[in-house]
């Protein structure tokens, strides 16, 4: 954002007249001061709104003022919305779970061992305001581990059927919580977003397993779903009719 003032220029020159009010309330023509400020490369000429600030009451000045809020808040409406978070638990209950038993209880899922059968967590989050993602972090529990000596289970993480990143867990690392994070390029998901841990390794038969805790915590960053520029428009235009409403009410 910058502000930078330009020197009035004479009637004919490459300036326009501007509007302003004679003493007598009528409305006149002249040159006014060229204050503008800059956004995201749209200019709004300061002094011209101060000059319909001195339009006292009156169908016009309602208009004018209705116009510039209108310009505004389609220009804000056009900058970049960064550093937004969803939050929600996943591992949950409402996830979609394979494993050789699948919902172990109401605190547990599992077992898990087995690419071929497609031994997986996945869950669909919609609603959650980010037009896309970059940042996903993932919490949760690993609660029993019986793998052998030497056996582990390779994990990927997808968003929306991309792999973001991997985790592995082998037979020494025991039990406990695990904390994932993970930074990617941009995936546009317009507010919903699949999200999915699958098995990538066979262990042998016999080599043992292990189990997950529910819940667990996710949380989604990215950038904000922006309200359309039709919305900021539809709204605006309300209010400037609204005021005119009750101008041709009082004459």
């Amino acid at each position: 954002m910058r502000l930078q003032k330009k020197p009035n220029l004479s009637r004919g020159g490459d300036g326009k007249p501007r509007i302003s009010q004679t003493g007598d309330g009528r409305v006149a023509w002249k040159k006014v001061p060229r204050f503008f400020i800059e956004i995201s490369g749209f200019k709004i000429n300061l002094g011209l709104i101060h000059h319909f600030k001195r339009l006292k009451g009156g169908t016009m000045r309602r208009g004018l003022m209705a116009l510039i809020m209108v310009v505004l808040v389609m220009v804000l409406g056009l900058l970049p919305a960064t550093g937004y978070a969803y939050t929600a638990s996943f591992p949950s209950a409402s996830s979609a779970v394979v494993g050789s038993i699948g919902f172990i209880s109401g605190t547990e899922i599992g077992y898990f061992w087995s690419v071929g059968r497609g031994d997986s967590v996945s869950q669909t989050f919609s609603g959650t305001g980010l037009s896309s993602v970059n940042d996903l972090s993932l919490n949760f529990n690993v609660t029993r581990n019986v793998l052998n000596s030497g056996a582990f289970v390779s994990w990927d993480v997808f968003v929306n059927n991309n792999d973001v990143g991997n985790w592995v867990w082998t037979g020494i690392d025991g039990t406990g919580p695990l904390a994932l994070h993970y930074t990617f390029a941009d995936i546009v998901g317009s507010g919903i977003y699949a999200i999915a841990m699958k098995v990538m390794n066979e262990v042998a038969p016999g080599s043992g397993s292990i189990t997950l805790g529910v819940p667990g915590d996710l949380t989604l960053q990215g950038s904000a779903v922006p309200i359309p520029g039709a919305i900021w428009l539809f709204g605006s235009g309300i209010i400037g009719l609204v005021g005119l409403r009750k101008k041709f009410r009082k004459n």
